[in-house]
Parts: C-alpha cells; sequence; structure tokens
C-alpha cells in the first residue's frame, strides 16, 4: 500500500527596496536627468526596480497559495513602508509613493 501526503506551504514575503539617490541614474551609473517629485524616467534604476516588483506581484496573483506581502525601503535609514496584506495594489501604490522621495 502506497499513500502520498499533499501540503500547502503558505509564504510571507517582505520586499526590501532600493530608494537611495543611486536609484535616480541608469543601469550604466549615468545621470537620468530625474528630480525630485518628477515621474521616474524610462531609463531610470527606479523605472526597472518598479518593472520588477510589478512582474513579481502578477507572478503571486497568477498562482495559489495567495502571500502575503510587505514592502520596507532603505537609503541612509531604512522604513516599513508597507505591513503585511493580501492587497498587492498596496504594495504597488507604496512602490509608486516611494518614486516620489527626495533622491
Amino acid at each position: 500500500v502506497k499513500s502520498a501526503v499533499a501540503m500547502q506551504v503558505d509564504r510571507d514575503i517582505a520586499l526590501a527596496v532600493d530608494r537611495s539617490g543611486s536609484m535616480a541614474l541608469n543601469v550604466d551609473g549615468q545621470s537620468s536627468g530625474w528630480s525630485n517629485n518628477d515621474p521616474a524616467p524610462a531609463d531610470s534604476r527606479w523605472r526597472d526596480l518598479a518593472t520588477a516588483v510589478n512582474a513579481f506581484l502578477d507572478a503571486l496573483q497568477a498562482t495559489p497559495p495567495r502571500e502575503k506581502v510587505a514592502l520596507a525601503s532603505f537609503a541612509s535609514d531604512a522604513a516599513l513602508d508597507d505591513h503585511l496584506t493580501l492587497d498587492y495594489s498596496q504594495i504597488r501604490g507604496g512602490v509608486q509613493a516611494l518614486a516620489h522621495l527626495g533622491h
């Protein structure tokens, strides 16, 4: 007689993102021309990070189980920007809000 056991592992995920001044640079380390409170240019490191976070959250939404996600950011200090949540739009909004902090 053979038996099998199925189980589901619940995970909590914390995304830690860099919000330092270097995120205003492009991937080659050159100035992207980003000024405070302007939308992040397409060639900035920040835009690449936001694109990656969105793709990651899309992948999480497409697969069971639902994982809780939190958002933390760091530069010369660290902050918990969004507590664990199943509302991925809250995390997306948190990343968007961080784009408008000083660099």
